[in-house]
């Protein structure tokens, strides 16, 4: 494997449903990292009461993921992201038209979504899947501009929080079913500038 051979998919939070194409944010993800996990321990314990202390994990940890977005030039990239957290927690007292009040925090189900991260092989088959449960972005990171570079990219770094992750290997029956699922997305797009609803659907009926 290569560290170049991955993609996401995602689907909108029930939030956002049908106000983005989330496909066309997917492929714009530049970096991101593969999950992990480490445990926090009970440093106390000493299995005879003296000697030497026995660590005993006790608790999953979870660092947030960081991922990275090319901006696109009609601004799509921001919106998204900006509405996003706007939906979580609506960050100003101007009325944009929402029933939440200002600084109201929104219901969980309606900003999380599952977040897949698919690693590829040299000829492009999936080989793993990560699933990170309930994700939702915690940061927007600010954005650097100057006159100074004329040719960089302007670039949308977001954190994203989520509950629990797992992986799937390629035998997995489900990893096969959301592989079929991408693939329709991507014959689809070749023809086609949104994936259908309906296929959204199917992917989040899933799980």
């Amino acid at each position: 494997m290569r560290t170049n051979r991955s993609q996401i998919v995602f689907a909108a939070p029930p939030g956002l449903t049908g106000h983005h194409d989330t496909r066309a944010v997917a492929i714009r993800c530049e970096n991101l990292s593969l999950p992990g996990v480490n445990f926090a321990t009970d440093d106390e314990h000493r299995r005879y009461g003296v000697g030497p202390i026995d660590k005993i994990p006790h608790q999953p940890l979870f660092d947030n993921m960081q991922m990275s977005f090319i901006a696109d030039r009609r601004g799509g990239i921001h919106k998204f992201f900006y509405d996003w957290m706007s939906l979580i927690t609506p960050f100003t007292t101007l009325s944009r038209g929402r029933s939440a009040l200002p600084y109201e925090g929104a219901y969980r189900q309606d900003y999380v979504t599952d977040l897949f991260i698919l690693v590829l092989d040299e000829t492009k088959r999936q080989v793993l899947e990560y699933q990170l449960v309930g994700a939702f972005p915690l940061t927007t990171g600010e954005t650097n501009m100057s006159w100074q570079e004329q040719d960089a990219i302007v670039k949308v770094n977001v954190t994203f929080g989520y509950r629990e992750w797992l992986q799937r290997s390629a035998d997995s029956s489900l990893f096969n079913t959301i592989s079929n699922l991408v693939s329709t997305a991507d014959r689809v797009l070749n023809s086609s500038s949104r994936v259908p609803i309906s296929l959204i659907d199917d992917i989040r009926a899933l799980f």
